[in-house]
């Protein structure tokens, strides 16, 4: 046996309709994402649900459009990226702010074919992720919770808590109430 017989075999978790989608969604976004309004019609025309009076910033990215789902008065700030292979949920009136990373996906390394894991993250209602905070697989943060600048969130956050540092843990000093970016 040789050592390309050991290898594990990769094959692509997208359907080849998703592929397709995939592409005309991220060309139509390149092309046409020129201002909020358009953004957030870009995201309801391809499957997305995008709830009212929402703002999406500059430079988003939104890998899979059709796994979003968003509340009324959500803010989303410039440059955020919006890892959605698994279900992202930003319940009304939550805010993520500039740089910010949600990821929704991953892979499981300890299996031969390193199959991609779809771990949905939740958002609750009037939670703030802070800049560039980072937000992994399967969280959930809770409503009226922060997420301080620059943590790196791996396990579920309470609700009325905020929490800071990489990883991040609860803040004892600061309530929800004062999160900062």
């Amino acid at each position: 046996m040789s050592e390309r017989d050991l290898e594990p075999t990769r094959r692509s978790s997208w359907s080849f309709k998703a592929k397709l989608g995939r592409t005309l969604w991220s060309t139509t976004w390149a092309v046409l994402g020129c201002c909020s309004t358009t953004r957030v019609m870009l995201v309801r025309l391809f499957g997305g649900r995008v709830g009212s009076r929402c703002h999406i910033g500059r430079g988003v990215e939104i890998a899979v459009p059709w796994h979003l789902r968003v509340g009324d008065d959500v803010m989303i700030g410039d440059e955020v990226v919006l890892y959605s292979l698994g279900e992202i949920e930003l319940e009304s009136g939550a805010q993520v702010d500039v740089r910010a990373h949600l990821c929704a996906g991953t892979h499981d390394h300890r299996a031969p074919g390193f199959p991609l894991i779809r771990s949905p993250i939740h958002i609750g209602a009037d939670a703030r992720i802070g800049a560039s905070a980072f937000i992994g697989p399967g969280v959930r943060v809770g409503e009226r919770s922060g997420v301080a600048p620059q943590a790196a969130v791996f396990r579920d956050v309470p609700p009325d808590t905020r929490v800071r540092g990489n990883p991040a843990r609860v803040d004892e000093e600061t309530s929800a109430n004062e999160v900062s970016s």
